[in-house]
């Protein structure tokens, strides 16, 4: 019902959860402390973790590192992940917001098969790649401002992708060039505004 409190683990580097199906929220219990009473070697959780993937859970709903709308002040989070991987979770709802505020080296985020998750927003340090694909319910992505490769697929209720301004390789379904709300032409006109001819752009064609 519940992950193990693993966030005290003081070398691990690669976590993989896959197939809790029993798990519908992953909270603070992971983190392995109480953020009221933090000695100081437990002032930074999953210390050295690198990648974390979260796949094949079916009834996950909820992710959060605290409770309700508390803040983080005396601990860091993450600060060492450069990737994370969701894959099919359909029933997630949404990322952290500590993700986008404590995770200072984030590289990559894919995600995959996460049909009620809505909006993907307010990831300022990811610096590399987004890819999503499959996820039917998603509607805006936003303020992702370092990030270098979009890749969006199988999202055909997507209706804006705003403060997206570093990219310089975007791929999409050729399907999506027709989406509501035109903001795939306004992304092109904005990055070859930027770049010219030196945007990568890619439309494919459904297998």
């Amino acid at each position: 019902m519940h992950l193990p409190p693993i966030g005290q683990l003081p070398s691990l580097k690669y976590l993989q959860v896959q197939g809790a199906t029993n798990v519908t929220e992953i909270g603070p219990e992971l983190l392995g402390c109480y953020l009221g009473n933090l000695t100081p070697n437990e002032a930074v959780a999953f210390p050295k973790l690198e990648v974390l993937v979260i796949k094949d859970m079916p009834n996950w709903e909820e992710w959060s590192f605290v409770e309700g709308d508390e803040q983080v002040p005396r601990m860091q989070l993450l600060p060492c992940v450069k990737e994370v991987s969701v894959v099919h979770c359909p029933k997630l709802r949404g990322l952290p917001r500590q993700l986008g505020q404590e995770a200072s080296k984030l590289e990559a985020v894919y995600i995959k098969g996460a049909n009620c998750l809505k909006t993907v927003d307010d990831l300022p340090f990811l610096s590399r790649e987004f890819v999503i694909s499959k996820c039917e319910g998603l509607e805006r992505i936003s303020n992702l401002p370092q990030v270098r490769e979009l890749h969006l697929h199988g999202c055909p209720n997507l209706r804006c992708v705003d403060e997206v301004v570093n990219f310089e390789l975007l791929c999409l379904d050729a399907c999506m060039k027709d989406n509501p709300g035109g903001w795939v032409n306004r992304l092109l006109e904005q990055g070859r505004r930027r770049l010219g001819d030196d945007l990568d752009v890619y439309m494919l064609t459904p297998s």
